[in-house]
């Protein structure tokens, strides 16, 4: 279905209108689905011996129900560092800089593992480490062995992980 050359120009009026995050989840959904979008997904890693771990966190909702690991789109008049700092008080407030940009990924519009159900997606991806135990386990919220993540983990999670974490992990001398 299109639109008319009118109601195409009352949906530009509107659009200059509104201001992110939406009152409604339904705007911010069409609003997702109706353009590429600019996550930034955050990877807290941490070491137990020799094993590298990943902090995840349990989401259920119409799109998802199963482990993730944090992320927050970057809204228009934001930048990255300012995401960053939202991501950290809504879901991770102990966390702590440095942040270091392991890599960005592109995620097509989908409902296959590689692919977003909310809209495509120009993923950037960051790393910190929480070497002195500041993130702690809970029942939503906990880390996981990253050679043994759990089978209910977001499709695209898995594989930022495994085609781009895992290698910027590797590459920057810290054994995985």
């Amino acid at each position: 279905m299109s639109l008319t050359r009118d109601q195409e120009l009352e949906l530009a009026l509107l659009l200059r209108k509104m201001t992110l995050p939406t009152q409604t989840q339904e705007l911010f959904e069409a609003w997702c689905y109706s353009q590429i979008t600019n996550p930034v997904e955050l990877a807290i890693l941490r070491r137990r011996g020799k094993e590298m771990q990943i902090f995840l966190i349990y989401r259920k909702d119409k799109f998802y129900d199963g482990w993730h690991m944090p992320g927050s789109i970057i809204l228009p008049g934001k930048t990255v560092f300012q995401t960053i700092e939202n991501l950290k008080i809504r879901e991770v407030p102990t966390i702590a800089p440095p942040f270091f940009f392991v890599g960005y990924a592109e995620i097509p519009r989908g409902e296959g593992e590689r692919e977003n159900v909310r809209g495509q997606a120009l993923s950037l991806i960051y790393a910190c480490y929480d070497s002195c135990g500041a993130v702690q386990d809970s029942e939503n919220e906990r880390f996981f062995p990253l050679y043994d993540l759990p089978s209910n983990i977001l499709g695209s999670h898995k594989v930022l992980i495994g085609e781009e974490i895992i290698p910027w992990i590797q590459s920057t001398k810290h054994i995985a």
